[in-house]
């Protein structure tokens, strides 16, 4: 008798897991359809890493260092390069800077898939990865950038922004972007500026829709180097088609 109870509770105990084991499977195969991975230290290995950088994100100190460890992360764990997801305005404009001096050294590719918008910090961010897309309803732009109140005199205020600019010009150098038409996209002019078909009123910032900065100049893209709908658009549109994408995780999270 008793054999026969301990048999069937070998049974049942074998019976539940295997729905168990068939639960999990299920649930991985629906979270991988809608979903890119999201990698643990280590995977990223071959792979095309995204950093959603969106909201109020540039506000979050946190997130900044977050991004960073990320970053260390792209490099130790030899992925073959880094989209931004990027849908961010204002910010802290230093960590910002900081972020993309970090972009400069990285050793793999990086990209800006602009979705929404990237406006202030948010565009100033885009400009220092290595090519710049955006979704078909995005827009770009520097409003606002030099215009936050910020304590200290006029002088104090007119330094900042010379530094300021100084950054973007190398930033926008390094990258082969036109440093007329980027000083239009954070800074006012005193006089009316056009850019293929794009015109600037004076005294106003440029700020570009997707098409207008995907749009063609004496054979080069004004800003965007396409205007795709997804990541793997932009992975196809750049020849790495075939990468594994991954979402970012780094080691120890904000």
């Amino acid at each position: 008798m008793k054999a026969i109870i301990l048999a069937a509770f070998v049974v049942s105990a074998a019976v539940a897991v295997a729905r168990s084991s068939e639960n999990l499977e299920v649930g991985s195969l629906a979270s991988g359809s809608s979903s890119p991975n999201v990698a643990s230290k280590g995977a990223y290995a071959g792979s095309v890493v995204e950093i959603e950088i969106e909201d109020e994100s540039l506000k979050d100190l946190g997130k900044f260092k977050y991004w960073g460890k990320v970053l260390d992360e792209v490099e130790s764990g030899k992925a073959k390069a880094v989209i931004l997801r990027i849908n961010a305005a204002e910010g802290y404009l230093e960590e910002t800077e900081r972020l993309m001096e970090r972009l400069l050294r990285l050793k793999v590719p990086s990209y800006a898939l602009i979705e929404k918008q990237a406006l202030g910090e948010g565009a100033l961010l885009a400009l220092a990865a290595t090519s710049i897309f955006m979704t078909p309803e995005s827009i770009i732009g520097g409003a606002g950038l030099f215009s936050s109140e910020e304590e200290g005199g006029t002088g104090d205020l007119a330094q900042h922004h010379s530094r300021l600019l100084a950054t973007i010009r190398r930033v926008v150098t390094r990258q082969g972007h036109s440093q007329e038409l980027i000083q239009a996209l954070f800074k006012p002019g005193d006089r009316e500026r056009r850019f293929g078909e794009v015109l600037v009123p004076a005294g106003t910032v440029l700020t570009l829709t997707a098409q207008e900065a995907a749009s063609q100049v004496d054979g080069e893209p004004l800003l965007a180097t396409a205007v795709v709908g997804t990541p793997g658009d932009l992975l196809s549109a750049v020849g790495l088609s075939g990468a594994e994408l991954v979402r970012a995780q780094a080691a120890a999270r904000p």
